[in-house]
C-alpha cells in the first residue's frame, strides 16, 4: 500500500487499531516535523495537541472496529495560522494471504482549508446530522445567511430555519456564533 500511496503523492499511514504506525509514505514527513500537527510517539500516530490526541485516538478504534462510516474525518488544527490538517480514516480490508487478524486503518492526510462538501461530510459523520443539515451548515459556515441558503437550494425560509434549529440542537450549541465556534475549533 505505502508504494501505492507514494506514486500518488498522498501523505497517508496505515495504522493498527492503537494507532501504531504500520506503514507510511514519505509525504507524511512534514506533518510529523516541526510545526506539523502530528506527531510519532513509541510509533504511535498522535497529534501535538492532547485534546486532538484523543479525539484521533477515538476516530481511529471507531474505524478499526468498523462503527464508523466507510470513510471518516477529523480535523486539526495546524496553529501558527497555518490551514488545518483533515485527516480521512477508513478500514482497511483484511489480507487473504496475511496471517494477522488485526484491523489495520488507512489514515490519509489532506491540508488545507476543507471545501463545503468536505465540512458537510464531517458534520454527518462526526454529528449524525442529515444531509440537508449538513450541506445547511458548511453554507452557514461559508458565511451564508439564512436568505441565501433558502434561495439557493430552492427552499422556504421556513423550512431553512427549522433545518438550523435542529441541526443546533444535534450539535448543542444555541445561537449561530456558538456554531461558528465549534466548526472553526474544528476546522
Amino acid at each position: 500500500i505505502a508504494g501505492a500511496l507514494d506514486a500518488l503523492s498522498i501523505a497517508a499511514f496505515v495504522c493498527d487499531r492503537s494507532g501504531q504506525v504500520l506503514a507510511r509514505s514519505p509525504l507524511t514527513e512534514t506533518l510529523l516535523s516541526g510545526q506539523g500537527p502530528l506527531r510519532l510517539r513509541d510509533q504511535r500516530l498522535t497529534t501535538r495537541s492532547p485534546s486532538d490526541a484523543e479525539r484521533l485516538t477515538r476516530a481511529m478504534a471507531a474505524a478499526a472496529s468498523g462503527r464508523s462510516p466507510p470513510m471518516s474525518g477529523l480535523l486539526l488544527s495546524s496553529g501558527g495560522g497555518a490551514p488545518p490538517v483533515l485527516l480521512e480514516m477508513a478500514l482497511l480490508p483484511a489480507q487473504a494471504h496475511g496471517f494477522s487478524l488485526q484491523a489495520r486503518v488507512l489514515v490519509v492526510a489532506r491540508m488545507g482549508r476543507p471545501d463545503a462538501g468536505t465540512i458537510a461530510a464531517l458534520l454527518q459523520s462526526a454529528f449524525a446530522v442529515t444531509g440537508a443539515e449538513a450541506q445547511i451548515g458548511a453554507a452557514l459556515l461559508e458565511g451564508r445567511s439564512p436568505e441565501q441558503i433558502a434561495a439557493a437550494r430552492n427552499a422556504t425560509l421556513n423550512t431553512v430555519r427549522t433545518q438550523i434549529k435542529t441541526l443546533y440542537a444535534k450539535l448543542g450549541v444555541q445561537s449561530r456564533s456558538e456554531f461558528w465556534a465549534l466548526l472553526r475549533s474544528m476546522t
